[in-house]
C-alpha cells in the first residue's frame, strides 16, 4: 500500500493519539488536516533508511533525489519561492514548469523583492545573479518533482545503515524465525474507536503460530542510550497499539514481544531492543516509570479522544474542562 493511500484511511492512529495526550488543539488541527509536516533533515533520514530495508532499493531510487549542491540560503529560498508558485499553477491548471529558471525572471524579481535580496542593486543585476547561483538548483527541483531530497551525504549514510542492518548476525537470526512481511497495513478497533496501523516487519511462523513485529528506528545518539528516546518519544505507546491491532487481525497467533531494531546515522551498528510485557501494559494502560513519573497509555488516550469529540472542546486537555483548573503534581 502506498503512503497516500494509508493516509487516506479515515481511521484513527497511535502518532495522532499520543500527541492528544499533551495538545488537543493541534491533534484537532491534524485531523481536520490543517497542520502539514516541515522539513526535518532527521525525519528524512530515518525516512530513508526506512524505505531501504522495508521496499527495497529500487523504491528507494523512485522516492528520493539525492542533491549535491546547493546555493546560499537566500537564493535557495528565493529559487523555492518562484518554484512553489509555478508548481501551484501546475496543480491547478496543468501547465508544464520549463526547467531553465531563465524563463521566469517575471517571478524572479518578486521574489527578490520579498526577501529584500541585494535591495542597493539594479533589478536586472539581482535577478542576473540569482539565475547564475540558484539555475542549477531550480533544475534539479524541476526534474526531481514529487521527490523526497536528501543530501549526498545521507544518501550515502541511509545505504550504510541498510546495508549494516542487512548484514547484521543478530538481525540475520531474528529474521530467520519465519517468513517477512513489510509494511503490513492493518484496520482494527479499540475502545469503539476505528483504528489503523501500518507496521514497518512482522515475522510470521505459520508451523508454531507467533509473530514477531519490528519496527526500525535511526538515532541522533549512541544506540545503547537508545532508552531516553524510547520514553521521550513514547514508543512504549506506539509498541502497544500495534501489538493489539495483530491480536485482533491474527487470532490465533501469539504475539511476541516487540522489537525495535536500532542505528546510529553516523555510526551504523544495529542493535535490537526488547518490549517487555511490563512496558507494553504502560503503553497500553499507563503507569509510573521508575523515575516516578506518571504516564497515560493508549487505553486513557482513547477515552480522552471520545470525551473531546463528544463535547467538541479542543482548547485545554478534558480535565481542566471538568475541575476549571489543572493540578499541580508533585
Amino acid at each position: 500500500m502506498s503512503e497516500k493511500a494509508y493516509k487516506d484511511i479515515q481511521k484513527m492512529n497511535q502518532s495522532s493519539l499520543k500527541i492528544l495526550l499533551n495538545n488537543p488543539s493541534q491533534f484537532k488541527n491534524i485531523i481536520d488536516g490543517d497542520v502539514t509536516s516541515s522539513d526535518n533533515d532527521h525525519f528524512t533520514f530515518g525516512t530513508a533508511v526506512d524505505i531501504l530495508k522495508t521496499e527495497g532499493v529500487s523504491q528507494y531510487n523512485n522516492k528520493f533525489a539525492v542533491i549535491t549542491k546547493m546555493p546560499s540560503d537566500t537564493i535557495k529560498l528565493i529559487v523555492n519561492m518562484v518554484y512553489d508558485n509555478l508548481y501551484d499553477d501546475h496543480l491547478n491548471t496543468g501547465s508544464i514548469i520549463d526547467n531553465s529558471f531563465d524563463s521566469y525572471t517575471t517571478l524572479i524579481g518578486p521574489a527578490a523583492n520579498n526577501v529584500n535580496y541585494q535591495a542597493n542593486w539594479k533589478l536586472q543585476t539581482r535577478i542576473d545573479k540569482i539565475i547564475k547561483e540558484g539555475g542549477e538548483y531550480f533544475r534539479f527541483l524541476v526534474d526531481n518533482a514529487g521527490k523526497i531530497f536528501i543530501s549526498e551525504y545521507d544518501d550515502q549514510q541511509a545505504k550504510a545503515c541498510y546495508m549494516a542492518i542487512e548484514s547484521n548476525e543478530f538481525h540475520i537470526d531474528l529474521l530467520s524465525k519465519g517468513s517477512i512481511k513489510y509494511k503490513q497495513v492493518i484496520e482494527f478497533e479499540m475502545k469503539d474507536v476505528q483504528m489503523k496501523a501500518e507496521i514497518d516487519a512482522i515475522i510470521i511462523n505459520e508451523k508454531e503460530k507467533f509473530i514477531i513485529p519490528i519496527d526500525y528506528k535511526t538515532s541522533g545518539q549512541n544506540v545503547l542510550f537508545f532508552n531516553s528516546s524510547f520514553w521521550k518519544f513514547r514508543y512504549d505507546f506506539q509498541a502497544a497499539a500495534y501489538t493489539e491491532a495483530l491480536r485482533q487481525e491474527y487470532p490465533g497467533y501469539e504475539i511476541k514481544p516487540f522489537k525495535f531494531i536500532v542505528i546510529n546515522k553516523d555510526y551504523p551498528t544495529p542493535i535490537i531492543y526488547t518490549v517487555t510485557n511490563e512496558v507494553l501494559g504502560i503503553g497500553l494502560n499507563g503507569g509510573i516509570l521508575s523515575n516516578g513519573k506518571r504516564l497515560e497509555g493508549v487505553n486513557q488516550s482513547l477515552n480522552r479522544y471520545k470525551w473531546h469529540i463528544e463535547y467538541d472542546k479542543w482548547q485545554y486537555p478534558m480535565e481542566y474542562y471538568m475541575n476549571n483548573s489543572l493540578n499541580i503534581i508533585a
